[in-house]
């Protein structure tokens, strides 16, 4: 945090790593725990955690059927970057 605030004139990316420590202080957890669930807190990281397998073969074909990856990112409420990755691995 002090070689943030050392060579840093942006306020707000010091902001962030104070906002870490004190919620980790909070919990009383040391500072190199991890803080526990998905780097945002709500959902896996990992895209076909969330889908499952007939989720994956429709996306495959619908798309391959003429749907723009952006609506089927829309409709299986994931991104778009996701979309792609599933239908670079297929």
């Amino acid at each position: 945090m002090e070689l943030v605030r050392r060579y840093s004139n942006r306020a707000d990316l010091q902001e962030v790593p104070e906002q870490a420590r004190l919620r980790a202080f909070a919990r009383n957890k040391p500072l190199d725990e991890p803080l526990g669930g998905s780097v945002r807190g709500r959902e896996p990281l990992v895209v076909r955690d969330r889908l499952s397998e007939e989720d994956v073969q429709e996306i495959s074909w619908r798309f391959r059927a003429g749907t723009p990856k952006h609506v089927l990112a829309t409709e299986f409420k994931i991104s778009i970057s996701s979309i792609k990755l599933l239908l670079r691995t297929q």
